[in-house]
């Protein structure tokens, strides 16, 4: 730490060293400055006069988080319940805030900056984001402030996730969630009854009797390295409908609209990609769901009622998957599950790639799995 600091002062002078400690405080990266603004939080919101015992406010920043408006926000919603849970609230609401809810240009990157053009963002804030507060049963609703509220007023006497956030602080990134997850109890996310009613009518107008087995694709403009081996998976979309399932794609929503030749053979649930209520439905019905690494994942990951097994953990040339980013949740790399006491059904993380034989052998496991059960 002495070093680190010593490095800076050199490279830098006083003036960097003043930036640094600011910008850690606003965005902590070591375990010490963690736990103790952990600690002065938690103080702090013992201290305070709450307007409302039963509810958590947790405001998503979308000046300052890193991580937009993007299915990270269903891990955001994760901790926001176990910020609740840990001051004993009963729900949470989440606030949205932003300059008119535009792309902040400090976050962006140029690979993302696909991601982040406006048309892009805005389409992801209402299609992603707004609905996935509706699949958390301890959220209580969603509000949307803009850059001008007095973001310090709204919050007086409130309990805060992030903790103690006044606008500056920092918006707690996946490590700081996974951590408190891996220790805890949570509810996570659920599927809508009317939802599930939809995929059963589905299965039934489509004659679909045998398990179906989601296949759920990556093909994405950014970070490409991660998107789907297709040829790899059409194979083991064959395997498994030898092996007398059911197999059922989905296509990565950027390219839902682009015709597929080569899946043409198979049944495709493209409404997955326009509604999320519909995405998880049909993952908590499906007898498995088998994805690349690939956002639209986490609503199987953070669902005690689906079955999955998430492939291609790891890339060491993706921007989002290196091993280290793992390694500085608190993970083990081969690890297999990201909870150990979450849920009872097949929940699985592959470390491997998504070549045909590492998907049959995956599959393999959970069938063997299964029929033990």
């Amino acid at each position: 730490m002495l070093n680190r600091i010593y490095t800076v002062f050199q490279r830098d002078g006083l003036g960097g060293i003043i930036s640094r400690i600011a910008s850690e405080i606003r965005s902590p990266t070591t375990p010490i400055t963690r736990n103790l603004l952990a600690g002065y939080h938690s103080f702090i919101s013992t201290k305070k006069n709450h307007v409302d015992n039963d509810t958590l406010v947790a405001v998503y920043d979308l000046r300052v988080s890193s991580w937009g408006p993007s299915f990270d926000f269903a891990w955001f919603l994760l901790g926001a319940e176990l910020a609740a849970q840990r001051q004993g609230l009963s729900k949470f609401e989440v606030w949205v805030m932003g300059d008119q809810m535009r792309p902040n240009p400090k976050n962006r990157n140029i690979d993302y900056e696909y991601v982040t053009r406006r048309e892009n963002f805005l389409w992801r804030l209402w299609n992603i984001l707004i609905p996935l507060t509706s699949l958390h049963s301890k959220c209580s609703g969603v509000s949307m402030l803009g850059s001008e509220a007095n973001i310090k007023t709204l919050l007086k006497d409130r309990f805060v996730y992030p903790p103690n956030y006044n606008g500056i602080t920092y918006t707690p990134t996946m490590d700081n969630v996974y951590n408190l997850a891996s220790k805890a109890t949570f509810e996570g996310l659920k599927a809508p009854e009317k939802g599930l009613e939809y995929i059963r009518a589905w299965l039934e107008s489509h004659d679909i009797k045998r398990p179906i087995v989601t296949l759920t694709l990556r093909d994405y403009p950014y970070d490409t390295v991660r998107n789907s081996k297709i040829h790899d998976w059409i194979n083991f979309a064959m395997y498994i409908r030898k092996k007398g399932f059911h197999p059922v794609f989905v296509p990565d929503t950027e390219s839902a609209m682009a015709v597929k030749p080569e899946l043409v053979e198979f049944t495709i649930f493209d409404a997955a990609c326009w509604n999320l209520g519909l995405r998880i439905s049909l993952y908590e019905t499906a007898h498995l769901n088998v994805f690349a690494n690939t956002g639209p994942a986490a609503l199987a990951q953070l669902s005690k009622r689906a079955n999955y097994i998430a492939t291609c953990m790891v890339n060491e040339d993706s921007h989002q998957t290196k091993p280290q980013l793992f390694l500085e949740r608190g993970m083990e790399i081969g690890q297999r599950h990201f909870f150990e006491n979450f849920s009872d059904r097949y929940q699985v993380l592959s470390w491997k790639d998504d070549s045909e034989n590492v998907l049959i052998s995956e599959f393999e496991d959970f069938v063997a799995w299964h029929a033990k059960d």
